[in-house]
């Protein structure tokens, strides 16, 4: 794989992982009370630990 195309896919990898994490913080800030179910908590952290697989996954390509 060519430097240019590894170190794009290295960029948009970590770039969707921070606003994945940042969607799931979002998410748990405006929610509503009645939102704090445990399905909505583990939606919200699996976004969360997807978005971090995802950052992690492309500091392992730099």
């Amino acid at each position: 794989m060519s430097e240019g195309l590894r170190l794009a896919l290295v960029v948009v990898l970590v770039a969707a992982g921070v606003a994945m994490i940042c969607w799931a913080g979002y998410l748990q800030y405006a929610s509503l009370p009645h939102e704090h179910t445990v399905r909505q908590g583990a939606k919200r952290t699996a976004l969360a630990g997807c978005g971090m697989a995802l950052i992690l996954g492309g500091s392992r390509l730099s």
